[in-house]
């Protein structure tokens, strides 16, 4: 399971009995953060060399703050971001939009 930059293992044992599953982390960044509960990740071969990419909108400055699309190559663990810093709208808008992108 891949929530944000986060790749998780699922074990829900036979039966599936209330909250007797677990989840273990993976493989996480530690250079990404949420910017909204509703953040959006996608899973795909973005850069087409056979393995699976992250693409996650987030934050690159605390948990609330700027919005950013995050592009992770899993495979050679790189990432590269995108913001759209406006600062002539004002100091909220020096490190990115306000909004989730698309808004």
């Amino acid at each position: 399971m891949v929530i944000g930059l986060n790749i998780y293992q699922v074990n829900i044992p036979a039966g599936r009995v209330a909250d007797t599953g677990s989840l273990t982390l993976l493989q996480g960044r530690n250079d990404y953060f949420i910017r909204y509960e509703y953040n959006a990740t996608s899973v795909a071969d973005y850069n087409l060399d056979g393995f699976l990419d992250v693409l996650a909108s987030g934050s690159t400055i605390a948990d609330g703050k700027n919005t950013t699309v995050f592009y992770w190559d899993v495979k050679n663990n790189t990432v590269k971001t995108y913001s759209d810093p406006q600062p002539g709208m004002g100091a909220a808008y020096t490190n990115g939009w306000q909004m989730e992108p698309g808004a």
